[in-house]
């Protein structure tokens, strides 16, 4: 299905915040993938599981590590693995279409693609939005996941 824009997707793509840019719209574009919406999801997800030292000290279980002597860094070094562990086996279940200890007559799951028409109506484009968990990465040591 060819997708209409009225917009530059290099161009979108690096106002979004994508490493590589011009990667992400190419295979978009010549490979028929549903890049930018791949990268929209992957980007809330990110930003879902980036904690900082001020976020991890408004959990109360961490504040009184924190009281009891617990170093901070260590601390949110854990943080951030549990929640980009997390954050990951999600997507590779939500990426696996299906529960493999399932009859196979079971339904399973796909996520897709959505747009909105020009009367503002969502429709599916039936791009699948897949492999997510492929896109996820490792944060850098201040927490921010980039290239």
């Amino acid at each position: 299905m060819e997708i209409q824009r009225g917009y530059d997707l290099v161009e979108r793509m690096r106002q979004l915040g994508a490493e590589d840019p011009e990667e992400w719209a190419s295979s978009e574009l010549e490979e028929d993938i549903a890049q930018e919406a791949r990268w929209l999801a992957i980007r809330q997800i990110r930003e879902a599981i980036t904690w900082t030292p001020e976020g991890i000290r408004r959990i109360p279980e961490v504040t009184s590590l924190l009281e009891a002597g617990a170093d901070e860094q260590l601390i949110l070094a854990a943080v951030r693995e549990v929640a980009r562990e997390a954050a990951f086996t999600v997507l590779n279940v939500i990426d696996s279409t299906g529960d493999p200890d399932a009859p196979e007559d079971s339904p399973g799951w796909m996520l897709l693609e959505a747009r909105v028409d020009p009367e503002g109506e969502p429709y599916l484009t039936g791009r699948d939005v897949g492999a997510l968990h492929e896109s996820l990465g490792f944060p850098a040591e201040d927490g921010v996941y980039r290239d």
